[in-house]
């Protein structure tokens, strides 16, 4: 089983990560974690429905004290009630305490516009949702293995 077992913001691998999935629609919300279930990812995945939750919920545990943030990754939709998806990645990203979780965009649009701010923003990778999303672990472990070595290469 894909467990996604490395830190990424590390050197070593080290634990278990942990998924925060920001998704408006509930039908997505389903369908998304079922897709990580079937593929074998057996870690945790918290729900928020809008940008605004997942930004309370990490402004309010980003603490010096708080190591546990490293632990996660962020599926990030783009169009959302509230705050949307570019919003809620410009503040985590532009904040020194949480711009090293990677963001992960996990949406239907394919714009080449919202792609091309959204890795302005600071985005780690970006994925169109495809019906069944049957490759998604897939393309999420390759996605953080691509920026592990791009950082290792950089020390």
């Amino acid at each position: 089983m894909n467990n996604l077992s490395y830190n990424y913001s590390g050197d070593k691998m080290a634990g278990d990560v942990n998924i925060l999935m920001v998704e408006d629609n509930p039908g997505h919300a389903i369908l998304i974690k079922k897709s990580l279930r079937v593929s074998g990812f057996e870690n945790d995945i918290q729900h928020f429905k809008d940008g605004q939750e997942i930004l309370e919920f990490l402004f309010s545990h980003h603490t010096a004290s708080d190591l546990s943030l490293s632990s996660y990754i962020i599926l990030l939709d783009i169009c959302m009630p509230k705050t949307n998806g570019i919003q809620a990645l410009k503040l985590i990203k532009s904040d020194e305490m949480l711009r090293s979780i990677p963001v992960i965009m996990l949406t239907t649009t394919d714009d080449e516009k919202d792609i091309a701010l959204c890795y302005k923003y600071g985005c780690n990778g970006y994925i169109v949702k495809s019906p069944g999303l049957p490759n998604i672990l897939e393309e999420l472990d390759a996605i953080l293995q691509v920026g592990r070595v791009a950082e290792i290469n950089l020390n």
